[in-house]
């Protein structure tokens, strides 16, 4: 029986999810930087959407091209000053406020987010860009008592254009 060599493994404090500058309801001012420590997610599924077309009488299927890219939920920890919870409802509230007449969110209201994926040494291993990301949703916070220890917890749903391994 052959013995792993790989002991540097990824554990679930190893994923954050990185904005650099949000829009704020302060109009399109920047906040700073916002990393939220993720203790649960997916990497969202993707579907290359196909056509049913007429072919001789008959139906046939065949690729369209076009990739369909599922929803980025998250489960991250709130931290002790609830700033990167309320930083999230902000962008909610101004994205509310400011869409056009037909729903359209304003492209300076989106931006791009990278989930970093890293090692038990701090390596980064893997980061997945997300393209012209919005905020869909913000959970409650869960107040919790974990063998004496105060944990905040929310969730997050996020919609985008498309992402990107790099």
């Amino acid at each position: 029986m052959a013995l792993s060599t790989a002991l540097n493994k990824s554990v679930p404090s190893n994923f954050q999810l990185v904005f650099p500058v949000l829009p704020s309801e302060l109009g399109l001012e920047k906040s700073r930087e916002l990393t939220l420590n993720i203790y649960g997610t997916i990497v969202p599924s993707l579907t290359l959407e196909d056509l049913e077309v007429s072919w001789q009488g008959g139906k046939i299927k065949i690729q369209s091209g076009k990739l369909n890219f599922d929803p980025l939920s998250i489960n991250f920890v709130v931290d002790s000053e609830l700033s990167n919870w309320t930083t999230l409802v902000r962008w909610m509230m101004f994205i509310n406020n400011n869409k056009d007449k037909f729903g359209e969110i304003p492209k300076e209201m989106v931006i791009d987010a990278a989930l970093k994926i890293s090692d038990n040494f701090n390596k980064e291993i893997l980061r997945v860009m997300f393209r012209n990301v919005w905020i869909q949703q913000v959970g409650e916070i869960t107040l919790s008592m974990r063998e004496g220890e105060n944990t905040l917890e929310s969730s997050a749903t996020f919609l985008y254009d498309r992402y990107e391994i790099v």
